[in-house]
């Protein structure tokens, strides 16, 4: 079974089109000086689903569905696996996810692709609560979505959840530790969890400001449209206003870049100098 998720598995730059290792959350454009070239990225965050479950259900099969605010210590693998990886550890302890929503169903899905499509938004505004209730504060942070469905084995047993986990993105292949209180605050979120990226080199990946990086988020621009004006709208829209706010340094910057995020109420652009 295909778990497609609304979003482009390609990413396009100066006339080029490249398949992406993996998705961030928005699009992101490097401005350059002297007129040159402006690489653009529509970069989205999705899951892809490799890991492999038991197939038979067993006597003792737990098929009790996960809860809301319990937190797991994912690996990178266990982040792109598509099944529940592991069982809650205690938030006190160091932890990569946090449990933020959990939706039941009355039978097991035919389509696991469309539930997650479905819940997308639902569980982006329920990250946004999490951390604050601030679509701002969130769209500056390196949080991103995953989704577990039950294992085979429990799905046999009569399981039927969606869980969704926000991680915290830290470079290559990394998962940083999510803090314990995870409420944002002030004017721009702190350095553990605020929003930087890698350069060229290392394709613009998302981290956290404590880690290496070369780009941090700095501010937001708001979009006042009454509805989604289209991902190329989007784009130009931060372009130009990112432009204006950081003047004539180097810069990168996300779009909102489809209309589940609109939906979840993220409807800001991202500007990201460089930070030198």
């Amino acid at each position: 079974m295909t778990n497609s998720l609304p979003f482009p598995s390609e990413v396009s730059a100066r006339g080029f089109t490249f398949a992406a290792r993996h998705l961030d959350p928005g699009g992101t454009s490097l401005k350059l000086r002297l007129g040159a070239a402006v690489l653009s990225a529509a970069l989205i965050s999705t899951t892809a689903f490799t890991t492999a479950a038991p197939a038979t259900a067993g006597p003792g099969t737990d098929v009790t569905p996960p809860e809301v605010g319990t937190c797991h210590d994912l690996t990178w693998e266990e982040y792109y696996a598509k099944f529940e990886p592991e069982a809650a550890i205690d938030c006190a302890t160091r932890h990569t996810s946090l449990t933020v929503r959990v939706t039941q169903y009355e039978s097991v899905p035919d389509d696991w692709g469309q539930v997650i499509t479905d819940d997308y938004t639902p569980c982006l505004k329920d990250a946004v609560t999490a951390t604050g209730g601030d679509a701002a504060q969130y769209q500056m942070t390196s949080y991103s979505i995953t989704f577990y469905r039950p294992t085979r084995a429990q799905q046999q047993a009569g399981a039927a959840w969606l869980r969704c986990d926000v991680v915290l993105r830290g470079g290559h292949e990394t998962l940083a530790p999510i803090p314990q209180d995870v409420v944002l605050t002030g004017l721009r979120p702190p350095a553990n969890v605020r929003k930087c990226r890698l350069g060229s080199a290392a394709d613009y990946e998302l981290t956290v400001c404590t880690r290496r990086h070369k780009y941090v988020a700095y501010t937001t621009a708001h979009m006042r449209d009454d509805r989604y004006p289209g991902e190329r709208a989007a784009k130009r829209f931060a372009g130009r206003k990112c432009n204006d706010l950081i003047g004539g340094a180097p810069f990168v910057y996300e779009w909102v870049p489809n209309k589940f995020y609109w939906r979840a109420g993220l409807r800001n652009a991202v500007c990201l100098p460089l930070d030198d």
